[in-house]
């Protein structure tokens, strides 16, 4: 199973940090020279873009943070690279968002006070719906799924294991790997079925059980359609939401290499996953909508 211990250390964070550090720097006299000539009301941004709070302090503008991700990720922008880039623009030192807006279900992961919190809406994107996902599978189905970038930078070859351990359950796999090359996966078992892009958030609830990376939109749509999970994490933010997805009973996180079809099978089996990730499914509806969200920003901003 996956240990929990190997969450990201301090030397995965500085390198993280300085990665977006250095997008910053290539982004901000641009988003200076914008924020400028436009005087927007206010700066809306996620946890990842440094430079927005530069932006923000620098014009005096006011921001809010929108964790776009399931856990914080402030941790990984270590503020010694907020003082850089801050120090090499003359900004002394950056203001806090006037607003924070957490999408995070309060029972997965427990929100800061000042955090306001904001309903997850499901957006993978377009596609077309086929026949099938409408019609009763007649055995369990499993989606299995990268997200959009891992597929996109490492291939889906070191999925073959979990694809042919998957299949030896008996369930109808799903393999939403969007456009990507499959030889690498060689003959598929005749239980697995590949598609090309398609809706998540419409596929999910036909799913007895997902199976992903565990970034952060995967994540998302399945606790928003109250699917168990069974995350196979390649490092970053995933390693933190297999914690919490673990943690809270919704799922469980198995390394790639220790991968077999006995862990799909118990996901599979025990009613309390699919009974906690209805339980949260429940508590995300429950949020404000965005369309809430909105007129209580106007407000408090004015």
């Amino acid at each position: 199973m996956f240990d929990p211990a190997k969450i990201i250390d301090a030397r995965d964070a500085a390198r993280i940090a300085e990665t977006f550090a250095g997008f910053a720097e290539l982004t901000l006299d641009g988003d200076l020279e914008i924020a400028r000539r436009w005087r927007p009301d206010v700066i809306i941004h996620e946890p990842s873009h440094i430079g927005a709070p530069l932006v923000a302090t620098r014009l005096g503008i006011p921001r809010v943070q929108l964790e776009i991700h399931l856990q914080g990720v402030d941790r990984f922008f270590h503020p010694q690279f907020t003082r850089w880039l801050a120090a090499h623009h003359g900004v002394p030192a950056v203001e806090p968002p006037a607003v924070a807006i957490g999408m995070a279900p309060p029972s997965v992961v427990a929100p800061e006070p000042t955090t306001r919190p904001m309903r997850y809406l499901p957006h993978n994107g377009g596609g077309l719906l086929p026949d099938w996902v409408t019609r009763p599978a007649g055995r369990p189905r499993v989606c299995l799924t990268l997200g959009t970038v891992v597929p996109g930078v490492d291939g889906v070859g070191h999925l073959k294991r979990v694809v042919h351990e998957a299949a030896r359950t008996g369930a109808e796999i799903v393999l939403a790997v969007g456009d990507s090359d499959l030889s690498a996966l060689g003959d598929l078992p005749a239980n697995v079925r590949p598609t090309g892009w398609i809706p998540l958030h419409e596929l999910l609830p036909t799913c007895a059980a997902v199976v992903h990376h565990g970034g952060d939109g995967t994540t998302f749509t399945a606790l928003a359609r109250g699917v168990p999970q069974l995350i196979v994490p390649h490092g970053n933010e995933q390693l933190l939401n297999t914690k919490a997805v673990a943690s809270r009973g919704v799922g469980v996180g198995v390394e790639l290499d220790a991968f077999t079809t006995d862990h799909l099978s118990a996901l599979l089996e025990d009613a309390a996953y699919r009974a906690a990730a209805e339980e949260v499914r429940t508590e995300i509806e429950a949020m404000p909508a965005p369309a809430d969200t909105v007129p209580s920003l106007v407000r408090l901003l004015s």
